[in-house]
């Protein structure tokens, strides 16, 4: 059978995405998320009862519960919402340990090479419910962490899991509240994550009452704007967006190393990616304090003295 190509002036198709939101506990996530097209909740953390516009849902003990999960159990949904995507995480973890005890390391946590399990699972799972032609969105809670001098929001997600759940999801959103109104931010800031593929402004919430498919019609304007991309500008959003992610884990007294090592990691790669990544590097050594020394391509990024 002959190969059927997308040339990279062609759209891709997308007909499924993941959308991560997050916020503070009682913000509205869970609300949020029953307001996508008949959305079916898997409640991880059990509080599905306090939402006012409660969905279908499913109530998860163990990894048992969802790993074998088929086509024909989300007859009639459209949407699988993952309540949350870091108590997810810690169920996979306790089944990824109860099948092989060599995967626990120091202080009970994960070893090496259990995190590189836990990202291959939890990565082929999503990978499944995509390709049944569901939308996923992943619910987490936020939490506040030291980037330099600064506190930055971002996803309470364990460990090294956190690059893989932002690097495979389509949209990131901070859920918030701005004034009286609750907020929804896709924009990525200094004082907070997000991933933002529609260019969204800052998108607020409404009165769930007189609009029950709120959060469905934003993810059908992100799937537009993924769609109207060509491959190229898909795998050059992807490739920026995961270096942004990557560089906020950059601080501390390495941090200099980490950002030297980081040009040079860069270097490979190419396309129109790599100007946008160079700035990216560029604006967080600055906002570390560090400055570039030397003739340009030969110097490196250094630590001002006191």
């Amino acid at each position: 059978m002959a190969l059927k190509i997308v040339k990279s002036s062609e759209p891709i198709k997308v007909n499924s995405i993941c959308v991560m939101v997050y916020g503070q506990p009682g913000a509205g996530k869970t609300s949020l998320s029953f307001t996508a097209e008949s959305p079916l909740l898997l409640d991880f953390d059990r509080g599905a009862y306090r939402s006012q516009f409660r969905k279908d849902s499913v109530q998860i003990d163990t990894w048992k519960d969802v790993s074998d999960i088929s086509a024909s159990d989300l007859d009639g949904y459209k949407t699988v919402v993952v309540d949350t995507v870091g108590r997810l995480l810690d169920v996979l973890a306790v089944h990824i340990v109860s099948d092989n005890p060599n995967m626990r390391g120091y202080g009970g946590a994960l070893s090496l090479q259990g995190y590189g399990a836990l990202k291959s699972a939890y990565a082929g799972w999503l990978k499944t419910l995509l390709s049944y032609g569901k939308d996923v969105i992943l619910i987490a809670h936020d939490k506040e962490e030291k980037s330099g001098d600064d506190l930055i929001v971002r996803p309470d997600i364990q460990g090294g899991s956190y690059g893989e759940v932002f690097k495979r999801a389509d949209g990131v959103a901070y859920l918030h509240k701005y004034g009286k109104a609750t907020v929804l931010d896709f924009s990525p800031t200094d004082k907070w994550v997000g991933k933002n593929a529609a260019k969204f402004d800052t998108l607020t919430v409404p009165d769930f009452t007189k609009d029950a498919l709120y959060m469905g019609g934003v993810i059908g304007k992100i799937k537009d704007a993924l769609n109207s991309m060509s491959e190229e500008q898909v795998k050059t959003m992807a490739i920026v967006e995961d270096w942004r992610a990557k560089l906020t884990d950059i601080h501390g007294e390495a941090a200099d190393v980490e950002i030297n090592n980081a040009v040079k990691e860069c270097a490979s790669i190419g396309g129109p990616a790599l100007a946008q990544v160079r700035k990216l590097i560029t604006d967080r050594a600055e906002a570390l304090g560090l400055k570039y020394e030397g003739e340009k391509g030969k110097g490196k990024f250094v630590k001002q003295a006191a």
